[in-house]
């Protein structure tokens, strides 16, 4: 023991930095009593000439030597020191001996803890003992061990004297610090860092690491995290210098605040940014890998802009602003050269035109597209974050309390990022880091039942790009709570075990409990420190005879119910705030509000004495107030009698609304402008001097509904309290937060529920408040809410005003799939407004639409059409318009009749009203049905080009079908498949995942079409099929359709029909519920795909069957790529089995084909021209002129290399084989 206390202390300093062998130290010790007792006994003797005092130990002269008192006042060891030596010396060595090693923490649990002190017979549990005694003696050496190696592990808690005199006066539990749950921190440490150490020896590893904590509440989730966090950034093994730390916590009872909460933790990051771009002493240099060289905060706070500029175009960054309304902070000094000025929130010059013009756009999506578009912009935020090599680990608290799209949001970020760090290191990187991201989620287990992050954690967990770990907290061990008030109280776990085994027996180990237990132990005197003892000390017996409450929250109140009125009177109105209050919302109660709200004397002056008491926490140098658990918060609001409850919400929602411009705005509040728009805000609506008056309007409305519609009861009232909520439902609609914005305009109504709809003054603030809500449901996809609110307009308004509500419950149907029921309602709503569209379509009423519109076309150029584009219109045109792009969707989706009378009619009333984008998307159908009736190629193409210079680049849907539908005819395979490719990107980065996960499908199609190798093509759906599944399950049909003629030509079997997840087994299946579903595109396609692997196999009577399956459905001959390949391969087997002597049908069957081409080949030599040699050459073949056949055949086989096709060349070289071997026959 000796050589392990001069260890400590050789270097006069602290421990050593080579620590002392114990076991060597234990076996000395045993040899030394080996020999004493060899020797005869002798050293027995030797040692029994001491006697026992009063606990210390004196020599035969009577002089102290090693009482505890005597080793303080020599000031030569530290209080713990000269405790262990004086403990050491309690307890005859013989009496240790026979037991080294013997002895366990968990003998001494099995023994109570209560081993009677040799002494004098005294129960250590007793705490009538004298203050000069020393406690709790050693039982066996193992115990000097276990001391001593806490002293060398921990000596700044266990070794050295405490600093100040917060120790002695000041003790909080759950304050600092944590202790136990060793195993759960390791659980977490090793799923936080696993995938850096398996990197080095396996590149296919997760890219983000996803941790979930579980448990109930008070059992020390946020607490755990924290700690482990902490661990994390630690130097050492698990640092990763410059991390970047993002926490955020959901409020129980406002899960409508989620998206604002999401927002808020972006926006840290931001400011995390901005503030090492603005260090401008540049001290701090680090480096994402630890290493030394790194750069300063400064240097990466400007790579980090730099790499989110060239991440997020401006187009983005002006949609991103409307999440994250400080993202233009990053760029305004790079917009204002080197001039210093502060940073600013209103956009810079960066945005440009095209960011601009992205505000306009974001009114033509859906929610579907705005949450995609979301999910894209966030995840390129922090992906080009993460990219630049530092951690980010974010941490979001009780996750119970999140709603559903903020839920779904999360996830789809997490997998966006982790696919997005996967693409970079498979490209190389830069050298780049891939796996910087730690998400930490924390939940109350017994809350999630049915939740929708239970469903998001099985995507997530399906996703081989990230790593999900789940640790689930159970209550705390006895060892758990030794640990926690050993280190406390800096004292031995032998000191204190018995305190911590009625601890836990009285709190059943909940964390919580524990902690408010211990406190309310302190705060009562029944622990206390011990001047003579220089330590904690209590009254075991005392302690054991508590009877405490049954839970937590009962101890909580009865602790509570102790404080005076006013501290009680303070923390009931904190409660009604919630979990936490800013400060300067505190000091205005204090300063303005009525005597009968705030308690005399001011909430503030009271804070201080509750943070001491554990009841509130003010953290550093915070300017808000949280209460120091969600469970205190809510058991105080729970046990305020509901009137008395109400009136508080009434009185602080009254009062604050009364400082705001609530009362003077909200009966002028109007949602005109935001009818159209998902993203409506400006970034100037949430500068810095707008952040105050907008939260106290917000509060306000929240404590007004708190109390709750019932409780007004005056009918003026309650349409100023309705005006109240429109006006924060529109601020949070500006702001894309249509969560909290269907909340108050819900709340509204509400409010008005007695009196909807009387044609009185609250007629047009209930027809907002009624707008206001389809607009917030259909941004949240919520088809259900749509369809409520918006009959409820229509049912009691005149046609005229239900406008708005129209348009949006035609794009939901739309949205929702509900293709038949939008193609019924829109065409309704258009005819009523005196939209002139045939009732019922007929091949003759359509023929008289295309005619009667060609007349009035023909009246204007191109140039003329072009020049009446409009760079605004009316709202009431621009509803119109989309409720007829709504129908043309659906009409497309539906193959209906309606398609072209639709689409005859919008190009009428376009060049009639003025020409829009949305106007294009109806040129492009009319284009489209003008190839396909007449074959008018010219004006296909003539309407097609006007398309494309009104055409909005971001609107997937008109690219998609303007380039997959109409100009396939007149350009290249391969440029088409490159340009739709491109929509497939663009559409993605706007959210548009529907129509760009069809253009994907469709370039893919041409790509094979132009002759892809096969080996391209088949690893190319390898890719993309799993991207179509997780967005479009409709367009994974197709796609797969497509890809499983690739496979066949391969002769593989790549199981693709695994991403249907056991929907459809194989390709028999699908063809059984396309039949089922009248679903005819599904069916065609189907039988395309036999028709061409059946022919390319030459099974010609096989393939023949097919294209004559394919041909009965009435989707057939509208015009796609398909038509061109199909045909051409037709005539190809018409002249064949014509020669085969399958009769003369087949010779007139293949010479209508060569017209075909004939006429085709004036729109592309490129696509047509080896077709249509190779029809001739079958022809003359067919004819038996055989030298004019070998001639085409050369020059199908020329033309085809000539214009990269090389599998027609291959098609052309095959077939003269095949004509030339039946002619020598």
């Amino acid at each position: 023991v000796g050589r392990i206390v001069h260890a400590i202390f050789s270097d006069g300093k602290g421990p050593s930095p080579v620590r002392p062998n114990i076991d060597d130290v234990e076996k000395d010790v045993r040899d030394s009593v080996d020999a004493d007792d060899g020797a005869g006994g002798e050293g027995r003797r030797r040692r029994q000439k001491t006697k026992r005092r009063k606990g210390n130990y004196i020599s035969n002269d009577g002089s102290s030597t090693f009482s505890f008192s005597s080793l303080l006042e020599g000031g030569d060891f530290p209080i713990s020191v000269c405790r262990l030596i004086s403990d050491m010396m309690v307890t005859p060595l013989e009496a240790a001996t026979p037991r080294m090693g013997s002895s366990t923490p968990a003998d001494e649990e099995r023994e109570g803890g209560s081993s009677v002190d040799a002494r004098d017979g005294v129960d250590p549990r007793n705490g009538d003992r004298d203050d000069d005694q020393d406690d709790n003696p050693f039982s066996s050496l193992d115990d000097v061990t276990r001391d001593l190696e806490r002293m060398v592990d921990d000596p700044r808690t266990f070794l050295y004297d405490p600093e100040g005199g917060d120790f002695c006066s000041n003790l909080r539990f759950g304050r600092q610090g944590y202790y136990g749950r060793t195993r759960e921190l390791r659980q977490f440490l090793d799923a936080a860092t696993a995938e850096r150490k398996k990197k080095d020896d396996d590149n296919s590893v997760a890219r983000v690491d996803v941790i979930f904590v579980s448990g109930a509440a008070g059992s020390g989730k946020s607490h755990f995290v924290r700690n482990a966090t902490e661990v994390l950034l630690r130097p050492g093994e698990y640092h990763n210098d410059g991390t970047m730390v993002l926490e955020a916590k959901f409020k129980r009872g406002s899960e409508y605040e989620s998206q604002d909460i999401l927002s808020s933790l972006f926006e840290r990051l931001v400011s995390n940014i901005v503030s090492m771009s603005d260090d401008k002493g540049g001290s701090r240099r680090v480096s994402g890998n630890g290493n030394d060289g790194g750069e300063d905060e400064a240097e990466y706070g400007h790579r980090a802009a730099r790499a989110v500029r060239e991440t997020i175009d401006p187009a983005g960054l002006a949609s991103l602003a409307r999440f994250v309304p400080g993202i233009w902070k990053l760029f305004r000094k790079e917009s204002d050269g080197d001039k210093e000025r502060p940073h600013e929130a209103s956009p810079p010059p960066v945005i440009g035109v095209a960011g601009a013009k992205a505000a306009e756009n974001d009114s033509n999506q859906d929610s579907n597209a705005s949450h995609w578009r979301l999910v894209f912009l966030l995840s390129g935020l922090l992906g080009a974050v993460l990219g630049l090599g530092r951690r980010v680990v974010i941490c979001l608290d009780d996750l119970q309390w999140c709603d559903s799209t903020t839920s779904r949001l999360i996830t789809e970020i997490l997998i966006s990022v982790s696919q997005r760090q996967e693409a970079m290191t498979e490209g190389g990187g830069g050298g780049r880091k891939s796996n910087q991201l730690l998400f930490v989620g924390m939940t109350r287990d017994n809350e999630m039942n049915n939740h929708p992050f239970t469903y998001q954690l099985v995507t997530l967990k399906k996703c081989i790009s990230i790593d999900v770990a789940e640790i689930k907290l159970s209550i705390l061990s006895k060892e758990d709570v030794v640990d926690m008030i050993s280190y406390q109280f800096r004292l031995p776990r032998r000191l204190v075990r018995e305190l911590a085994k009625e601890v836990h027996q009285k709190t059943s180990g909940h964390a919580l409990f524990v902690v408010q237990l211990l406190n309310s132990l302190v705060q009562d005197s029944t622990i206390s420190y011990s001047p003579l003892k220089r330590r904690y000390n209590w009254n075991i017996r005392r302690i054991s005879a508590l009877r405490t409450n049954d839970g937590v929250a009962s101890l909580i109140v009865s602790n509570l119910s102790l404080l005076k009125p006013r501290l009680l009177r303070c923390l009931m109105i904190l409660s009604c705030l919630g979990m936490q209050s800013d400060l300067s919302l505190i000091r205005i109660l204090d300063r303005e509000s009525p005597s009968t709200l705030s308690p005399q004397g001011g909430i503030e002056s009271f804070l201080p004495g509750l943070v001491e008491r554990g009841v509130l926490d003010m953290p550093g140098h915070s300017s808000s107030v949280i209460f120091s658990h969600d469970l205190i918060q809510q058991h105080i609001y729970d046990s305020i009698p509901e009137e008395e409850r109400r009136m508080l919400h009434y009185g602080i929602g009254t009062f604050l609304g009364s400082t705001t411009t609530l009362d003077s705005t909200s009966h002028k509040s109007s949602i005109e402008g935001c009818v159209d728009q998902l993203y409506l805000s400006d970034a100037s609506s949430t500068t810095n001097s707008m952040a105050k008056p907008l939260s106290l309007v917000f509060i306000a409305a929240d404590q007004i509904n708190a109390a709750g519609p019932e409780f007004i009861r005056e009918h003026a009232q309650q349409t100023r309290f309705a005006g109240w909520n429109l006006h924060t439902a529109n601020r949070a609609a500006e702001a894309s937060n249509f969560q909290a914005a269907l909340y108050h305009y819900g709340n509204g109504i509400d409010y008005l529920r007695g009196g909807l709809w009387l044609g009185d003054s609250t007629y047009q603030l209930c027809k907002e408040l009624h707008e206001g809500a389809v607009i917030a449901s259909f941004a949240l996809g919520d088809a259900a809410g749509v369809e409520r609110f918006a009959n409820a307009i229509i049912n009691n308004v005149p046609f005229e005003d239900s406008l708005v509500a129209q348009t949006l419950l035609i794009r939901s149907m739309k949205s929702s799939g509900n293709y038949a029921e939008t193609i019924a309602r829109g065409l309704a709503v258009l005819r009523m407004l005196k939209i002139d569209i045939p009732s019922a379509p007929s091949p003759m009423t359509i023929m008289q639409s295309m005619c009667s519109t060609g007349k009035i076309t023909s009246q204007y150029t191109s140039s003329q059409i072009t020049n009446l584009k409009q760079t605004s219109i009316n709202a009431r045109k621009r509803n119109i318009l989309k409720i007829a792009d709504a129908v043309t969707v659906a009409s497309y989706r539906e193959a209906s009749p309606y398609l072209p009378l639709v689409a005859c009619a919008m190009v009428t009333y376009s060049l009639q009203n003025g020409v829009v984008e949305e106007s294009a998307t109806a040129f492009v159908v009319y284009g489209y049905f003008k190839v396909f009736m007449s074959e008018d190629f010219e004006e296909g193409r003539r309407w097609g080009d006007i398309a494309l210079k009104i055409l909005d680049s971001s609107y997937a849907f008109t690219s998609m079908t303007l380039y997959g539908f109409l100009l396939f005819w007149f350009i290249p395979h391969r440029e088409v498949s490159s340009i739709l490719h491109g929509t497939y990107e663009a559409g993605m980065k706007v959210g548009d995942v529907d129509n760009a996960t069809y253009s994907l499908c469709l370039s893919l199609r041409f790509s094979f079409f132009a002759g892809e190798k096969l080996s391209i093509l088949s690893r190319s759906y390898d890719k993309v099929l799993s991207v179509i599944a997780k967005y479009n399950p409709e367009c994974l049909k197709f796609c797969l359709i497509d890809s499983l003629v690739v496979d066949g030509l391969r002769g593989e079997d790549n199981c693709r029909f695994a991403a249907f997840e056991g929907r459809f087994q194989d390709e028999n299946v699908l063809l059984a519920d396309a039949k089922y579903r009248y679903h005819n595109q599904g069916v065609e396609a189907i039988c395309l795909r036999r028709f061409f692997s059946a022919f390319w196999k030459g099974n010609y009577k096989e393939a023949r069957k097919w294209v004559e399956a394919a041909s009965s459905l009435p989707s057939y001959k509208m015009p796609k790529v398909q038509l061109i390949h199909h045909t051409f391969y037709r005539g190809l087997i018409a002249f064949q089995l014509y020669r085969e002597g399958e009769g003369e049908n087949w010779l007139e069957e293949g010479e209508k084909v060569l017209s075909k081409m004939e006429l085709w080949l004036n729109n592309s030599k490129v696509i047509f021209e080896s077709k249509l040699y190779l029809i001739e050459a079958e022809h003359y073949a067919s004819m038996c002129n055989i030298v004019a056949a070998k001639e085409s055949y050369e020059l199908s086989a020329k033309a085809a290399r000539d214009h990269a096709l090389v599998h027609e060349q291959g098609l052309a070289y095959e077939v003269s084989t095949c004509c030339i071997s039946f002619d020598q026959v």
